[in-house]
């Protein structure tokens, strides 16, 4: 979440970050954005409000605060097992581990693995973003099989 509200940040300079009552900061990251200007509110949300669109955030202690626009990154969850039944290493959001090699993009901890899209760390999490990773994904699978034929003398 905090990379995010620095993201649009740069977007806005009329910035509240909502935590819905979570402890998202540490001293020092709540100090940067207090010191850029960014107003911070640890309530819990209760409803957001508006008749023509959002208008107000309203929280648990009774204050509603006006707002326009609301940016949430909605938590992303894997659906399927094949992480867990492979052995990889996943993330704090579930994504699987995945490293670049000088060769690309994908690497797992499991050799001749790749993975790719939405189910890969470092990978954006947007269809757009998916379909590019997974075109280098790709091409670093085929440079990989295409240096093992060559170094190995087979035929592909």
């Amino acid at each position: 979440m905090l990379e995010y509200a620095k993201l649009i940040h740069n977007l806005s300079d009329d910035l509240v970050v909502f935590t819905d009552g979570n402890d998202v900061f540490d001293a020092e990251t709540r100090s940067q954005f207090v010191e850029r200007g960014v107003e911070i509110v640890d309530d819990p949300i209760t409803a957001l409000g508006g008749d023509a669109g959002l208008e107000s955030v309203s929280l648990a202690d009774g204050r509603e605060v006006s707002r326009r626009a609301l940016f949430y990154p909605p938590p992303m969850e894997q659906h399927g097992e094949f992480a867990e039944q492979l052995g990889l290493p996943v993330n704090e959001m579930g994504l699987v581990e995945v490293t670049r090699s000088q060769h690309g993009a994908g690497l797992t901890s499991v050799e001749g693995l790749f993975v790719a899209g939405d189910a890969a760390s470092g990978s954006s999490l947007s269809v757009p973003s998916a379909v590019a990773d997974g075109s280098e994904v790709g091409a670093t699978v085929n440079m990989e099989l295409s240096r093992e034929a060559f170094e190995e003398g087979w035929e592909p």
